[in-house]
Order: C-alpha cells, then sequence, then structure tokens
C-alpha cells in the first residue's frame, strides 16, 4: 500500500494520467482520427479479403504459394499503406485543428479522452483476468481486495460486459434472420 491508496489505485492513476497526458498532448481530434485511420485501414484489408479473391489466386500463383499466405502477405501490405496514407492526411487535419483558436480546447477533450482510456486499459483486462479465469483472486489479495478503486472497476467492466453480450445477441439475431432466407414483405 502507498499511503491510503493499495497497488491497483497507484496503477490505475498513472495509467489514467499517463493516458491523459499523451492524449492531451496529442488532442482529441488527433486521438479520434488515429482510431479512424485504424478502422479504415482494417476495412481496406477487409475489402480485399472479401472480394479479391482471384487476385490473392493470381498472386499466390505467382509467389509459388497457398492463397491464404498470400491473402495474409498482402493484406499485411494493404493495411500497412492504407494506414500510412490515412495517417498522413488526418495527421494534417489534426495539426490544422490543434494551430486554430480550438486547440487548447482540444487538448483539454483529449485529456478526458485519455482518462477514460486508461481507466479502460485497467478494466478490460481486470475483468478478463478476475472475470474468467481467477474469479477468487481478488478476494484472497488485500491490494485489490481493499482497493478504492474496485468497486468502480467492477461496475464499469459489468457494464461494458453487458453491452458486449447485447451486441452479440443482436448480431447472432440478425444473422439468423438473414440464413432463414429472404421473406415476403407481408401485403397490407
Amino acid at each position: 500500500m502507498i499511503g491510503p491508496l493499495t497497488y491497483l489505485d497507484a496503477g490505475l492513476l498513472a495509467i489514467a494520467l499517463l493516458s491523459g497526458l499523451l492524449a492531451m498532448y496529442r488532442g482529441l481530434t488527433r486521438e479520434v482520427l488515429s482510431i479512424l485511420s485504424w478502422v479504415v485501414a482494417a476495412g481496406a484489408v477487409l475489402y480485399f479479403v472479401m472480394f479479391q479473391k482471384e487476385l490473392a489466386a493470381d498472386l499466390a500463383k505467382q509467389m509459388g504459394t497457398k492463397t491464404p499466405i498470400a491473402q495474409v502477405a498482402i493484406g499485411g501490405i494493404v493495411f500497412l499503406i492504407v494506414l500510412v496514407i490515412v495517417h498522413l492526411i488526418t495527421s494534417r487535419v489534426s495539426d490544422a485543428i490543434l494551430d486554430s483558436s480550438v486547440g487548447m480546447f482540444d487538448r483539454m477533450l483529449g485529456f478526458g479522452f485519455g482518462v477514460i482510456r486508461g481507466f479502460l486499459l485497467v478494466v478490460i483486462p481486470y475483468i478478463f483476468v478476475f472475470g474468467l479465469y481467477l474469479p477468487d483472486y481478488p478476494e484472497k489479495t488485500p491490494w485489490i481486495k481493499n482497493s478504492i478503486s474496485r468497486p468502480y472497476i467492477e461496475s464499469a467492466g459489468k457494464a461494458l460486459r453487458g453491452s458486449i453480450e447485447r451486441f452479440m445477441e443482436r448480431v447472432d439475431r440478425d444473422k439468423g434472420g438473414r440464413e432463414g432466407g429472404n421473406k415476403a414483405p407481408e401485403a397490407n
């Protein structure tokens, strides 16, 4: 323990503060646009894998390898190229915003975003490890059991887990509806 704080509390504060400071330096716009860059790059790879199978098969023949290996190799290259291009574009946008009159406000919002991200960086592994693999461990360990932040971490984890479960149920339900075939619209 560090004064009234346990190691879990101190770790949470350190991670949230560090994440907040890094996000404040970069600004909210850059943080959000960098996430968008990763999503766009992943979408480009998904498009390539789903809709360009013939191209992958042709390239696999030329490389003398199997199609899945060619898809992984080319997918990685596509991912990196798209990520770099989108990052170059988004960095110009975020630099313009940081240099404008709203730059300070963008940095303050970035700090808030970073603190929330840091909190989630503690919540997700905590719930994953102690919710799935070691459910009794927090009660046996004083630095977790006596933590001030433990109730907040666990309640946020339960809410996050519930949201993910509802989302997955909706995806399964939507997927099941499509597999049933196309239904004719009902006449009114």
